[in-house]
């Protein structure tokens, strides 16, 4: 015997079983994921900070353009304690209370950007720096002849 089930309560059972399950999944990644890195990213113009739990998924993202500066104000020390704490607080929100601090780029501002995510109330566990440096560099330009 072959039960019949009508279209509509088959689509609403199957919706609120798959709704279910990513809420149980969501709450066991906050519940693991209490360590985080944090991936900065600077040059002369701009500072970009994104937050990712240890299986490297985004949590939280900021720029200095985001947090409100704009033009040449963009690379200025406020800016980036800013963009920091903007992310940060997203972070501590989701569930992230530590953090690994991996850098990339030359920039001063390195001080604040610590000095950012510790106002939050973000430990930071280690500080990596990952800028590449060119041993011998570009080839140098022909001599101009006179």
């Amino acid at each position: 015997m072959v039960k019949i089930i009508k279209k509509n309560n088959y689509k609403n059972n199957f919706l609120k079983k798959k709704y279910k399950l990513k809420k149980i999944i969501f709450k066991n990644k906050l519940l693991n994921s209490s360590i985080g890195n944090a991936y900065i990213k600077t040059s002369k113009n701009n500072i970009i900070i994104t937050v990712t739990d240890i299986n490297n998924n985004v949590i939280s993202w900021s720029t200095s353009y985001s947090s409100g500066f704009k033009n040449n104000k963009k690379a200025l020390y406020l800016s980036v304690q800013n963009a920091s704490e903007k992310c940060g607080k997203t972070a501590f929100k989701k569930g992230i209370y530590k953090i690994n601090m991996i850098f990339k780029g030359i920039n001063d501002s390195k001080e604040l950007m610590i000095k950012g995510f510790y106002n939050v109330g973000i430990k930071i566990i280690s500080i990596f720096d990952k800028t590449s440096i060119p041993y011998n560099g570009c080839r140098a330009s022909k001599i101009r002849r006179v």
